[in-house]
């Protein structure tokens, strides 16, 4: 699915019947961030979508296998990306301005009033979104760590911890020592790392990624989805609320930043399909074959 930017009102996009996951609209809410449509907000994202052409082109480079075998693995999908995908700011900060709670809601699912539409994210929207395997694992990565010596993380980066930044520049710079099979692996890090969990250029990359991406087998049966699900959905719940603005000036309006980390381009995709009209306004099907994941489109 292509993503184009724009900066058409979200209540046209929003209005008429029922259609996502929806709950009832008779069931009492609260806003969770009541005041945010009073404020002119600036939203921060920090996902680097282009990195995934720039690791296809560059392991095409190494030798159509490599490739092949990126594409087989269990990142293989995101490939279907059309790279020209941008996150549309817009888009992001009108849904969620418009999260809300309610009594027994399951704490792993986020909901929206959009209009007269009432729309989960779940779990069950973020697989069939994306692909991403949920379920259980022979992999703990809050277990103790045990790094092969002859492993990517010690034949490259000598066992030191480093920020997403300086990985991702390292990956520019191809400094792999002209290794395919370190290459790869050092891809399938890169974006696990600044696309999937993606939080910000300081953040130090997940120690327990170099630990697992030695074992292809774990790498590609351990769940994903259940942890960029997870990882994103945080972010979005921890992002606060403002303050109140100054009700006795209704003219005055102050700007308000908020960062919102993880996997968005999975969240966005979800937006679209879950509201008709806001899809034929901002985004392009490129498949109209019911394919899944989504990312197929």
């Amino acid at each position: 699915m292509a993503m184009e930017m724009g900066s058409t009102g979200i209540a046209a996009a929003t209005a008429g019947p029922d259609r996502g996951t929806t709950a009832s609209a008779t069931v009492d809410f609260q806003w969770k961030r009541p005041n945010a449509t009073k404020w002119i907000a600036k939203i921060q994202t920090h996902s680097r979508i282009r990195a995934i052409g720039e690791v296809r082109d560059y392991l095409h480079s190494i030798n159509a296998g490599i490739l092949e075998d990126f594409s087989q693995s269990v990142f293989g999908p995101l490939l279907q990306l059309d790279m020209d995908s941008m996150l549309n700011r817009v888009v992001l900060h009108q849904v969620i301005t418009r999260q809300i709670t309610f009594d027994r809601m399951d704490l792993y699912e986020a909901w929206f009033q959009m209009g007269s539409q009432r729309l989960r994210w779940s779990k069950s929207e973020f697989c069939l979104t994306t692909g991403l395997k949920f379920g259980s694992s022979t992999f703990d990565p809050n277990a103790e760590l045990h790094h092969p010596p002859n492993g990517v993380w010690m034949r490259v980066l000598n066992g030191q911890v480093i920020r997403a930044h300086d990985l991702y520049h390292r990956f520019v710079a191809r400094d792999y020592n002209n290794d395919p099979i370190v290459a790869l692996k050092m891809e399938m890090v890169i974006v696990a790392e600044v696309v999937l969990f993606r939080v910000d250029d300081k953040h130090i990359v997940r120690p327990w990624l170099w630990a697992l991406v030695d074992d292809r087998q774990r790498w590609d049966t351990f769940p994903w989805g259940k942890f960029v699900f997870s990882a994103t959905l945080h972010y979005l719940n921890a992002i606060v609320s403002p303050p109140p603005p100054p009700f006795e000036d209704p003219e005055w309006k102050k700007k308000f930043e908020y960062h919102f980390y993880g996997f968005l381009l999975a969240f966005q995709l979800w937006v679209y399909e879950a509201l008709l009209e806001l899809r034929r306004t901002f985004a392009t099907r490129l498949n109209y074959e019911n394919l899944l994941p989504r990312f197929r489109h």
